[in-house]
């Protein structure tokens, strides 16, 4: 089987204004196809943000509002995958940062053991998904027909029209 380091990405967005400052990342050594691989990464995406660490990943980002000012350091929703893309680099330099050494001994006990550095390969695989938060930090992913509605539910107590 073809063993690799893959990654789930989450983009936190605000619920009620469908902003983002904050992302999750979380690389898997996984085998399989390349198939297998997304399968197990979807299965994952749904549950496995609740123990990441958030990334702030906006600084560079302006999301323009219906009175033309710029807030600086937020991202609206409509612009996140296409800023993943252009900033692809950043993104998997920050889940290589999650990744640990690994550890290669001499096995004699004499010889000098040393750290190698885990990498993803040149195009990892990866599963990109939007987190809707509320003002409670209840967070859902928008994948699923219960979560959208969810979304929406709470996009209406809130009174916000998008």
């Amino acid at each position: 089987m073809n063993e690799e380091i893959v990654f789930n990405i989450w983009f936190i967005v605000d619920i009620g204004t469908n902003l983002s400052t904050h992302c999750l990342i979380r690389p898997y050594n996984l085998t399989g196809t390349d198939e297998e691989k997304l399968k197990v990464l979807h299965i994952l995406a749904e549950t496995d943000y609740k123990t990441c660490v958030r990334i702030s990943f906006s600084e560079k980002m302006n999301a323009i509002y219906g009175d033309g000012k710029a807030l600086e350091g937020y991202g609206h929703v409509s612009v996140i995958k296409d800023y993943f893309e252009l900033n692809f680099e950043f993104f998997v330099r920050k889940a290589e940062e999650q990744l640990p050494v690994l550890v290669k001994f001499e096995g004699d006990g004499k010889g000098k053991n040393e750290t190698i550095k885990q990498t993803l390969p040149q195009n990892p695989l990866f599963v990109m998904t939007i987190l809707f938060e509320n003002e409670y930090g209840d967070m859902k992913p928008y994948t699923t027909t219960e979560n959208i509605t969810w979304i929406e539910l709470e996009r209406l107590r809130l009174g916000v029209k998008l």
